[in-house]
């Protein structure tokens, strides 16, 4: 069962797509009533990326990524020390490990571990479930196994991403290059027409550069250029508008 799930995940090339993947997977691997993926981002902070089976609707809303309080979770600071998988048999015989979210009363089981690439702490998988001793050393152990299949998949992911990004960017400026842009409003075009909705393309152009260029040289210019660039790219709407 382990290595089928395993195969499932390290065929994702992105890491939405592994995040997406990892909910089939994982009922695969360990049994469980809610789950949610918490991986850290640029900034070092720990956000929830992914949940799912919560008897709360707003706590599976993935719309945003809402940012974990280490301070108030000592379990996830026990996996930060230790790096080892932990679990409690029975969450209300330890109030002060488990502290029960005010969103969730349901759980009596919990079991969780942290997921690791390259040695280095990149997030937790956290695992509920509403039977009261469900979850053991057995099962922590199973799912730390399962923790180093998603550290493969999303190291393949990273590693794609990173490659899919140069391959598309102009190294000078940081934006797009000429060939993504193209391809960027060709389907944009193409998804204009079928919807109807009307598409604006903004052409600038830097007045005197080449003169600018000359007086003070390349490097001169070419910090110019970006400049230009990241002010342009605080302009646009993430995802959604492209500055090549």
């Amino acid at each position: 069962l382990l290595t089928d799930a395993s195969k499932h995940l390290t065929q994702a090339l992105t890491t939405d797509e592994v995040l997406n993947r990892l909910r089939n997977s994982l009922a695969i691997v360990v049994e469980h009533n809610s789950a949610n993926i918490m991986l850290f981002d640029k900034e070092d902070k720990l956000r929830i990326k992914y949940k799912w089976g919560y008897s709360n609707g707003a706590l599976n809303d993935l719309s945003y990524s809402p940012e974990v309080n280490i301070d108030d979770k000592p379990l996830i600071q026990q996996m930060l020390t230790h790096k080892q998988p932990v679990y409690i048999s029975d969450t209300t015989t330890e109030p002060q490990r488990y502290i029960q979210p005010r969103t969730d009363s349901t759980t009596r089981s919990y079991a969780a571990t942290p997921i690791i690439v390259d040695g280095q702490i990149v997030g937790f998988i956290n695992l509920n479930h509403t039977k009261e001793g469900f979850y053991g050393q057995h099962e922590a152990n199973l799912l730390q196994k399962f923790a180093d299949h998603i550290a493969i998949a999303l190291k393949q992911a990273e590693i794609h991403e990173e490659t899919l990004i140069r391959a598309r960017t102009d190294e000078k400026t940081g934006l797009a290059n000429h060939a993504y842009t193209r391809e960027f409003l060709e389907h944009e075009i193409i998804r204009s027409r079928r919807h109807k909705h009307p598409l604006s393309i903004i052409f600038l152009d830097i007045d005197k550069f080449k003169t600018y260029n000359d007086q003070f040289g390349q490097n001169k210019g070419d910090n110019r250029l970006r400049e230009v660039a990241d002010l342009l790219k605080n302009y646009v709407r993430n995802n959604i508008d492209l500055v090549g």
